[in-house]
């Protein structure tokens, strides 16, 4: 029987998988309702809300336009005091009974532009400013304030309660879950079950916000609102929903391993039994899998394609250890090839092909190492910059393969003379040479160096069965670098620079130490 065939029988299987697949679509169509739900009833409440306070405070500005058109506001401010204490009581009898009738309403004033308290003895100041608000006994008290047209310097305002505000409109409306986020200049509120609290901004992050629902009131300057939930009640919701969700597949998932348990003993016997036959391969000894009758033909086939595999691997696998052997000596041998070439390499990027002196590009990056080492350990440093005498001259006169030859020759004596573990030698450039050690104690520099001269000056130099003698000047300098003669290794390098230049004025064939 073909293995297909058997795999038909249990097609059932995969009416099982459609099923799952089926409960996952239908759990995030619910799941996207559910989040387009709360979007949507955000967007309605807070629509609802700016109507409402709205509604509110244009009935408070219809009430102001009252009080500051009676008398009673006139004969206020009039020079009788007899009339004036009359109209004070009167309007403190007219508010405070406006003030009991409104709910909303916390405090009803006249003051002055320096925000005092002129009227009803109070004797509060209100901070007048763009937003015009006080916060205080876990309320916001919203200021709106209106100019008294006979008198510039005079204003009516009208303290209300947002909180309050906010609690008639979620009773008219039988929600109590809901908040209200109240942003004024650069505080936030957020307000639930009649009390206000300040947050940070970052504590925004546990309310459910909906783009483009912060909304404005004309008459409210700088502030803004907007109705929203706790994520903690949205969370409990999608919490249920998740855990339905897992209950659902747990119980799928156990139908199905009990359905691929009963599929798997059915179909894979041969396939295991084949698998163990290529887990006891050994490619020293291979031994064909055998072939049983009760085998699907794939299966069948599959053995028999491995067997013939196997036969044709086995005529190769014994040999593999020496091709490997002999590639591995090849690769070691090509290595040590690569080693050489990159040491001979790096030998000739830092070496004078000339003199066979260490090259300029190595001065630079050794000297200042060098430097820095011997400014830090407080040692001396012994530096000299050595140049060959009327060099253009020999040039002119013998050629410059002669004044090559010159060259090769002085890099020898530089050599044969500084020959020490701690002489630093260097071809710098054209005809100079740089020469430097150190040491911990002060030494006799001149002295060496003005050996080195001489030992130059009685050379004699035959290039082509002529005799060419030539000289040198050096310039050094011997100190311990610092920050008050040299802090840079060019300050150093510039104070030889300048002894050489001296040798050459003063006739060269010399040398001249800065100490």
């Amino acid at each position: 029987m073909k293995l297909k065939d058997k795999i038909f029988r249990y097609v059932i299987f995969t009416d099982i998988i459609i099923t799952t697949v089926i409960l996952i679509i239908t759990s995030l169509i619910l799941f996207n309702f559910f989040t387009y739900f709360k979007t949507e009833e955000i967007y309605l409440n807070n629509g609802n809300f700016k109507n409402y306070l709205s509604a509110n405070i244009s009935e408070i500005d219809n009430f102001m336009n009252m009080i500051a058109n009676t008398n009673d506001v006139v004969f206020l401010f009039d020079k009788n005091k007899l009339i004036s204490k009359y109209a004070s009581e009167s309007l403190k009898k007219e508010l405070m009974k406006e003030i009991s009738k409104k709910k909303i309403i916390s405090e009803i004033e006249i003051i002055n532009n320096n925000g005092e308290s002129i009227h009803l003895g109070e004797k509060n100041k209100f901070k007048i400013g763009e937003t015009l608000f006080i916060y205080k006994n876990s309320n916001i008290n919203i200021i709106i304030l209106k100019k008294l047209d006979s008198y510039e310097n005079k204003k009516l305002i009208v303290v209300l309660k947002l909180s309050k505000i906010f609690e008639n409109y979620l009773k008219n409306n039988n929600r109590m879950d809901i908040n209200l986020i109240t942003y004024i200049g650069d505080n936030i509120f957020v307000t639930k079950n009649n009390k206000t609290k300040t947050i940070k901004k970052e504590e925004l992050k546990k309310y459910f916000k909906v783009e483009n629902s912060k909304f404005n009131i004309k008459k409210l300057k700088n502030i803004s609102f907007y109705i929203t939930e706790s994520k903690d009640i949205i969370y409990k919701h999608i919490f249920n929903f998740i855990v339905i969700f897992i209950i659902l597949l747990i119980i799928i998932i156990f139908l199905l391993y009990l359905l691929s348990n009963k599929i798997s003993k059915n179909t894979t016997n041969s396939i295991i039994n084949m698998i163990k036959s290529v887990e006891a391969y050994d490619s020293t000894n291979f031994v064909p899998i055998e072939i049983k009758n009760n085998y699907e033909d794939e299966i069948k086939l599959l053995t028999l394609k491995f067997n013939n595999m196997g036969k044709d691997l086995s005529k190769y696998i014994h040999n593999l250890e020496e091709i490997v052997s002999e590639r591995t000596k090849k690769l070691e041998l090509q290595k040590k090839e690569l080693k050489i070439l990159n040491n001979k390499l790096k030998k000739n990027s830092i070496t004078d092909e000339l003199t066979g002196l260490n090259n300029r590009r190595y001065f630079d990056d050794r000297f200042i190492d060098d430097f820095k080492m011997s400014s830090r350990e407080g040692f001396y440093l012994h530096f000299s910059i050595i140049d060959i005498d009327h060099f253009k001259n020999i040039n002119d006169t013998y050629g410059h393969l002669a004044g090559d030859f010159c060259l090769k020759k002085l890099g020898k004596i530089l050599k044969e003379n500084l020959s020490r573990a701690n002489d630093k030698v260097f071809r710098y450039g054209g005809e100079e040479f740089v020469f430097y050690y150190f040491s911990k104690e002060k030494e006799n520099f001149l002295k060496i160096l003005e050996k080195l001269r001489q030992n130059v000056e009685n050379e004699d130099f035959i290039y082509e069965n002529e005799e060419i003698q030539f000289t040198i000047s050096i310039g050094g300098a011997s100190m311990i670098p610092n920050l008050e003669c040299c802090n840079t290794y060019n300050k150093y390098m510039k104070m030889a620079d300048d002894a050489l230049y001296k040798s050459k004025e003063t006739g060269r064939n010399r040398v001249t130490m800065v100490l």
